[in-house]
């Protein structure tokens, strides 16, 4: 590493440091008025994403609060897709949280193309969002995303034996159900 480079990495280390104590000190407006900021100082990578949104999302108090947090989410996914990609999982957990909680069923159905990438990108974290979905009633949407992301599990080398059996079992009784 070039004595530039080591500089500029402590430089990093060092805003992140001193930035982490104040995101967390905020208010639910100064979260998302700091988030904005990381992204138009081009900061943002799928670390600080998924940080502050989580962070963001504990002070969410109302529905005007859970639509300002999905609309950072879809505002990070236009202007950083390489980002939203890396941390698809959780982005769709979050987006399909919001959609409920603000009775967006549209956006969960537009949301299936995602849901089929987080499948294979993070089994575990796509178990909660499928049983949210379950739960309120967006079975059709299940199938469509268990049936599409079934070539990619079933031969993925990232998911263990029982949880692609597992996977396999729930579309098979979701279809007999249907």
């Amino acid at each position: 590493m070039t004595k530039d480079a080591h500089d500029m990495e402590a430089f990093q280390e060092e805003f992140w440091e001193e930035f982490w104590p104040r995101y967390e000190d905020a208010d639910f407006d100064g979260r998302v008025a700091m988030f904005y900021e990381i992204m138009d100082q081009g900061r943002m990578d799928g670390e600080a994403a998924f940080e502050m949104l989580n962070v963001m999302l504990d002070a969410v108090q109302d529905p005007q609060d859970m639509a300002r947090f999905q609309k950072a989410i879809t505002d990070l996914r236009q202007r950083y897709p390489n980002v939203y990609e890396e941390e698809i999982s959780y982005l769709t957990d979050w987006l399909t949280l919001s959609a409920i909680v603000l009775s967006q069923p549209e956006t969960v159905c537009a949301l299936v193309p995602d849901l089929v990438k987080s499948v294979t990108h993070n089994i575990d974290i796509f178990e909660h969002i499928y049983q949210r979905l379950m739960f309120y009633g967006f079975l059709d949407e299940i199938i469509t995303v268990l049936r599409e992301a079934w070539p990619h599990v079933r031969h993925s080398p990232d998911i263990v034996q029982w949880g692609i059996e597992e996977f396999r079992m729930r579309g098979i009784e979701l279809e007999i159900l249907r």
